[in-house]
């Protein structure tokens, strides 16, 4: 049913952002149908929307759902809300949305600049799909 949406990447993205994906790509709802059933404005959808589409597209997606299994938790959340959702790090360490060490406080912007170098360094070691 939604062949042109690959499953292996709809496998790593959380639920909500599944179904905004399988209604607008694979049903056609309009923005301001999906902004009705979340309960939210156009333009947070409109941004969401493009931006899942753009990882879609993106040449790095294969080679970060190669290393999608060996990455941990807090390592598959920063590189989720950093890289499909482009969300700065200063919003993510402020919020207290990635936490790290053995008593998991959140992040700071630092700390999350290093887990995002072993990130990069863990994707550079799969091979790119072009």
């Amino acid at each position: 049913m939604y062949d042109f949406i690959p499953q292996r990447s709809l496998a790593v993205l959380p639920m909500r952002d599944r179904c905004l994906l399988r209604l607008f790509v694979g049903r056609g709802a309009s923005v301001a149908e999906l902004a009705g059933l979340m309960g939210t404005e156009w333009h947070t959808v409109k941004r969401r929307v493009g931006r899942l589409v753009a990882w879609l597209r993106s040449p790095d997606k294969e080679r970060m759902l190669a290393a999608w299994p060996s990455l941990g938790r807090e390592q598959r959340r920063l590189l989720y809300m950093r890289r499909i959702l482009d969300m700065p790090l200063r919003n993510i360490s402020r919020l207290g949305l990635v936490h790290h060490g053995p008593d998991l406080r959140p992040a700071s912007v630092s700390t999350l600049r290093r887990m995002l170098r072993e990130i990069d360094r863990r994707i550079g070691r799969y091979p790119s799909a072009g």
